[in-house]
């Protein structure tokens, strides 16, 4: 009951009131690991060969980790489930054990991983800790039926069999029954027929053996980050209205680098206002950030051009970029100063 009763605060504020100011923490936490990523996927903006030079790459330690999870607590976050996900491979980062232990610790047993699959043989998640009774892994991977359209588009030459196998094994390993495999099929980004991906969708299905811990689903691109040809010709060709974001009124993500991610800037309770000042939008906190939310509030014409939306974007790092000089200490006691 009151989990519904939250979501239903969620969705009066998100999709009734449209409020800006929130006064209740957020319903997900995401951390990024990593930055760093060994797929160049299409969709994805590390497929832009400039992106590092405009994003410096980083990585957290168990102990920055441990410091923000703690934090998180103080501020009233109540749930045990976590994300190790944004745009980076959360496997590159070689302390991805240690960094799971310390969430066990903080009272975060249920993990749930974006990854590519590579990195995932059974010897390697055989050492992600489990000294807890509720602990469980939940691994999201973006694949497809078609090989050539995956090592095009999200992987590098072999990497779909190589991806496929470590499924596998996974799911036939018997010490492994808590680790759970949710397959997304990213047939969609280059095929629009519906016969066609339903098909594709079907051939995934028959690549692994049924089971209750193995999932299945679709994904439909939209143009977030502008990388995705094609698909603002087919919204406006279907008149598809604007559907405002709930990630900034239920999630809040924190990159590699210990920064707040602009588009789930989110309320926070005093305690973790004090982690990130900038960031915490209650009544007596920086303008510019009920600005950022405000933004999306209102529909954006994706109609026009990619370019309009990113232009959108640089000026909603804009907002935030200002916002920081208000509070040079918002993270000096989480990461170094050359860090930020």
């Amino acid at each position: 009951m009151r989990k519904l009763l939250g979501y239903a605060r969620i969705f009066y504020n998100w999709q009734i009131q449209k409020n800006t100011i929130l006064d209740y923490v957020p319903e997900d936490i995401s951390i990024e690991l990593t930055n760093t990523c060994n797929f160049k996927c299409s969709f994805c903006p590390q497929s832009d060969p400039s992106h590092f030079d405009r994003v410096a790459r980083s990585s957290l330690s168990p102990e920055q980790v441990d410091t923000l999870l703690s934090k998180l607590r103080k501020g009233g976050v109540k749930t045990n489930v976590i994300h190790w996900t944004l745009d980076g491979e959360p496997f590159i980062n070689q302390s991805i054990d240690e960094i799971c232990a310390v969430a066990i610790r903080n009272g975060f047993y249920k993990f749930i991983f974006s990854t590519n699959g590579y990195f995932c043989t059974p010897e390697r998640v055989l050492k992600l800790p489990k000294n807890h009774p509720d602990v469980s892994y939940t691994f999201w991977v973006d694949y497809c039926a078609d090989s050539e359209l995956f090592e095009r588009h999200r992987g590098t030459p072999n990497s779909w069999e190589r991806v496929r196998t470590n499924i596998l094994k996974i799911l036939e390993h018997p010490q492994l029954q808590h680790i759970n495999i949710n397959l997304t099929d990213i047939s969609s980004f280059k095929i629009s027929d519906p016969n066609v991906l339903s098909q594709n969708l079907v051939a995934l299905k028959q690549l692994f053996p049924e089971s209750d811990r193995f999932n299945v689903t679709s994904r439909i691109f939209h143009n977030a980050t502008g990388f995705v040809p094609g698909i603002l010709e087919r919204k406006k060709d279907k008149n598809t209205k604007y559907n405002l974001c709930p990630y900034p009124w239920t999630s809040f993500v924190i990159a590699s680098n210990g920064e707040p991610k602009v588009f789930v800037a989110r309320a926070f309770t005093s305690h973790t206002a004090m982690m990130f000042p900038s960031l915490a939008t209650t009544s007596s906190s920086p303008p510019r950030m009920v600005q950022l939310r405000a933004m999306i509030v209102k529909p954006c014409d994706t109609y026009q051009s990619a370019a309009r939306c990113s232009a959108h974007r640089a000026r909603a790092r804009r907002i935030v970029a200002r916002s920081r000089s208000d509070s040079a200490d918002r993270l000096t006691e989480v990461l170094p100063r050359s860090r930020l």
